[in-house]
């Protein structure tokens, strides 16, 4: 079955603006484009829309939440027991939360006193955030692992001297991080970033954005560049998902 982009998003309850803007930052693109223009969707998109949904629940960005759905790691069965397990929780509080309030209704009309340690039962969601944090933790440190393990699997192994051998690279980025990661010699450096990874193995557009997100992520990447610049990991984790994205 195919939809239109205003029947889907009517389907989900979000607005049609929304599903533009996914599709332009790549979370959610189109089956295909009609001859009319018309974006049409079909239920594989549903279901990706579904998860996007659950992930927002969660409280990921639409970055992280993109990340990891390309992942060739993502476990689709794993990601909807995570969600069942949220919901599971934010269940029993409200359960709890409205056997409170009907303690307190009867005990104004005259019913058995409730405890003052029992009057804020269910009120705390201190557990529900303690979850999504720990399922962001969870699912953005697989994208990382999965990128570096890629990275292993080619034979880099020797950080060092990878590092050393790329100090022509991040020294004149570092040197343009004042300068918005569009920018056109920034981004021509990050041609020649990703020219010179391919020397060592295939490194794909994927990999080449999960090489960025490594760059923050494992301490060893961060301490390294850092020396170059402040903030430069992060800049150059931008710069390199702008590079795939507009290449």
């Amino acid at each position: 079955m195919e939809y239109t982009v205003k029947a889907l998003a009517s389907l989900a309850n979000i607005t049609v603006r929304t599903l533009h803007h996914y599709d332009k930052i790549g979370l959610l693109k189109p089956s295909r484009t009609s001859d009319a223009g018309y974006r049409i969707y079909t239920e594989i998109e549903l279901d990706t829309l579904q998860q996007i949904l659950f992930f927002k629940e969660l409280d990921f960005s639409l970055d992280e939440i993109r990340d990891i759905l390309q992942s060739p790691d993502y476990n689709k069965l794993d990601a909807l027991n995570m969600h069942r397990n949220l919901l599971n929780k934010e269940k029993s509080r409200l359960e709890k939360l409205i056997n409170t309030i009907d303690r307190c209704i009867n005990e104004e009309q005259g019913g058995e006193k409730i405890k003052m340690t029992e009057k804020f039962n269910g009120l705390s969601k201190d557990e529900i955030e303690a979850y999504k944090e720990e399922a962001k933790e969870r699912w953005g440190k697989e994208v990382v692992d999965a990128s570096w393990d890629r990275m292993k699997e080619q034979g880099i192994n020797d950080y060092d001297a990878l590092q050393k051998s790329l100090e022509e690279i991040f020294k004149p980025v570092a040197d343009r991080m004042d300068r918005d990661v569009s920018d056109k010699e920034v981004q021509e450096l990050m041609a020649k970033l990703k020219t010179y990874m391919n020397q060592f193995y295939d490194c794909t557009d994927e990999i080449f954005v999960g090489l960025g997100e490594m760059y923050v992520a494992d301490e060893r990447f961060y301490k390294n560049i850092s020396q170059y610049g402040r903030g430069l990991p992060e800049y150059l984790k931008k710069a390199m998902k702008y590079f795939v994205d507009n290449k």
